[in-house]
């Protein structure tokens, strides 16, 4: 038996959520400090719903 395993990238659902959220509260701040942070948060969960690695996805022949 035998196997291989890869790491792949897919976008992250989860992370493109949070960053639509963090997107979504800086253009609604009153405060001009935390719509910055929040858009610097939400920069970073964007980066990350691009570069999320996928669970090892298996490929190759296995006999059981």
């Amino acid at each position: 038996m035998s196997s291989t395993f890869t790491q792949q990238s897919e976008p992250s659902y989860f992370y493109f959520l949070m960053a639509k959220t963090c997107f979504r509260r800086a253009t609604t701040t009153p405060h001009p400090k935390a719509g910055s942070t929040l858009r610097a948060l939400g920069r970073d969960y964007l980066a990350k719903s691009v570069t999320a690695p996928l669970a090892h996805s298996h490929t190759g022949n296995t006999t059981h």
